[in-house]
């Protein structure tokens, strides 16, 4: 397959939001995936304000499934983690 490019952003409320963008051969984007509160298979509930992908880090095949892995920062939360 094609690589993959990741990016994020701000929702109106600064929850954030990230984008896994598919591009074709010629560079163009030809699907996106939306990954934020309940979207995306993402079943977190960031807070208003937290900055969800505030960092995002290939940490490479952690699980095995021959697919890379993200780890995503949430730079405002302060849930203890």
């Amino acid at each position: 397959g094609r690589e993959e490019i990741v990016t994020s952003g701000r929702t109106s409320t600064s929850q954030g939001i990230i984008f896994v963008l598919r591009p074709s051969a010629t560079g163009s984007v030809t699907s996106f995936q939306q990954i934020s509160a309940g979207v995306g298979g993402f079943t977190g509930a960031p807070a208003n304000g937290t900055q969800f992908g505030s960092a995002i880090q290939n940490i490479g095949d952690i699980d095995g499934d021959g697919v890379h892995d993200l780890a995503v920062g949430e730079y405002m939360a302060n849930d203890g983690g």
